[in-house]
């Protein structure tokens, strides 16, 4: 399946995922609401992991977009109408930032149940997560364009080209 149809078919369903966040009920409570003791201050309702499909929609909603970016990164990637070389990196790159999105959701929903008692090296776990882990992610698609831009963004034969049209345009200019 080609790149562009995964992108109209995850836009569809982040499409599917949004309306079905409109139409359905939100949490009861999640707004600030006045604090009993003191007036001038607001205290939170229910979690928002109360709620088994809103739980689930955010999850999909995050992922939607996680992929979505990995997609217009392959997007660009293509080169001649394939992805060549770099194409396990994608994935490879893909992957662990969709599982990394996803241990950081589901750590966020445990750590919500868990009466906020999971710490890693002085975070909770799912700030941890984010400290630790959720950078690393992008890390490797950053990685593949500082050591494969000479491969896989622009080649040498590509810049040729390129400075060649260049001084056909300046050459075209100046007469």
């Amino acid at each position: 399946m080609k790149t562009i149809n995964i992108i109209f078919v995850t836009l569809l369903f982040f499409l599917a995922v949004i309306i079905a966040l409109f139409i359905g009920d939100p949490p009861a409570l999640v707004t600030g609401q006045p604090h009993p003791e003191y007036k001038t201050m607001l205290k939170g309702g229910e979690s928002i992991h109360a709620s088994t499909s809103t739980n689930a929609l955010g999850y999909l909603f995050g992922l939607c977009s996680t992929f979505l970016l990995c997609l217009f990164m392959t997007l660009g990637a293509h080169r001649y109408g394939r992805l060549g070389t770099i194409k396990p990196w994608l994935i490879f790159g893909t992957v662990l930032y969709l599982g990394v999105y996803t241990l950081t959701y589901l750590s966020d929903a445990a750590y919500v149940d868990q009466n906020h008692q999971a710490f890693f090296m002085g975070w909770p776990l799912p700030t941890a997560w984010m400290i630790y882990a959720m950078w690393f992610a992008p890390v490797v698609f950053v990685a593949l364009y500082v050591f494969g831009f000479r491969d896989w963004i622009l080649t040498e034969e590509d810049e040729a080209r390129f400075t060649e049209i260049l001084t056909q345009r300046r050459t075209r200019r100046a007469d």
